[in-house]
């Protein structure tokens, strides 16, 4: 696990993007950046589509129901799924409407664990959490699940960088 801290302004998303291939590299090194394997990514502000919560988490793949329910674990979404009308059945409005910015957040890191990818890429993902569900989120799907996948964790949340590999800091 790496994780990368450092100012607003300070280039932290700007690395995520080039290391997807979403901006050039300008380093003069045409393979300064390469990720091997697949790769999940789960960016600041998360992307929820206009259907239900199961299928905004599937993401197109097929349904596996226990690599689904350990997805929505580790996410900590289980609490969300008992107060929603239909639980994962229920619908989502375009742009995750009729979810707050944490389960937003939590449903985008449950699609990136079902994703099962080689590679993590993540954005900020816990500063939409409070404290105690950050926590949760960290030690059962960053530090707990996901311990032997290659995992990039920007984030302004520097109670969790001393349990990283290393530990990048960005600034002007």
């Amino acid at each position: 696990m790496v994780s990368v801290i450092g100012g607003t302004g300070h280039g932290k998303s700007t690395l995520l993007n080039v290391m997807l291939g979403e901006l050039p590299n300008i380093s003069g090194h045409e393979d300064a950046v390469e990720l091997y394997g697949s790769v999940a990514y789960v960016p600041q502000e998360s992307w929820v589509f206009n259907a239900t919560l199961r299928e905004n988490i599937l993401f197109g793949l097929p349904y596996d129901k226990e690599k689904y329910n350990n997805a929505v674990h580790v996410a900590r979404m289980q609490h969300d799924l008992e107060m929603m009308p239909a639980g994962d059945s229920t619908e989502i409005g375009e742009k995750g409407v009729n979810l707050s910015g944490g389960q937003r957040q939590r449903l985008s890191i449950a699609r990136a664990v079902y994703a099962d990818a080689d590679v993590y890429l993540f954005d900020d993902p816990l500063s939409a959490l409070d404290a105690k569900v950050a926590r949760e989120v960290f030690d059962m799907c960053i530090q707990g699940h996901l311990k032997d996948k290659t995992v990039v964790l920007v984030t302004n949340r520097v109670e969790f960088i001393s349990e990283s590999d290393n530990i990048i800091m960005m600034g002007k």
